[in-house]
């Protein structure tokens, strides 16, 4: 907080007051932080991400969507950007993109275990889907 009265438009002094906020199960306050400071600062890909796994734990899977679009469009080597968006991706059963946002995160972040398990899940979930129409 002492941050934020120095410095009220300093954007990742917001996002990290999300967090808090979120830690807290305060999670409008949370969600009004996270907005702050992507309003000033629009390439926050971190305060992106917090927002997008909120709306995801709202059942708001387009808006996490949009906000997972923003934060690669603004950071595209950011690996947990693409990793995360993968995951939204699966639970919404469009594999063969999961795949791709898999392969990037995985590219970008190779000694990531958790990554590589999941797009070998990917993968063979596409295979036996390609199976599956054939």
């Amino acid at each position: 907080l002492a941050a934020l009265e120095l410095y009220p438009n300093y954007a990742p002094a917001h996002n990290n007051l999300g967090l808090a906020l979120q830690g807290l199960q305060r999670n409008d306050e949370a969600v009004t932080e996270f907005h702050r400071a992507i309003e000033l600062e629009p390439a926050l890909s971190p305060a992106r991400l917090n927002l997008a796994e909120h709306l995801i734990a709202q059942d708001d899977f387009d808006g996490a969507e949009r906000e997972y679009n923003q934060a690669i469009k603004a950071t595209p080597d950011l690996g947990d950007a693409h990793y995360n968006y993968a995951v939204l991706l699966a639970m919404r059963q469009r594999i063969p993109e999961a795949v791709r946002e898999c392969e990037t995160a995985c590219a970008l972040n190779p000694d990531d275990t958790q990554c590589q398990l999941l797009l070998r899940k990917l993968t063979e979930a596409a295979q036996r889907e390609s199976n599956g129409r054939n």
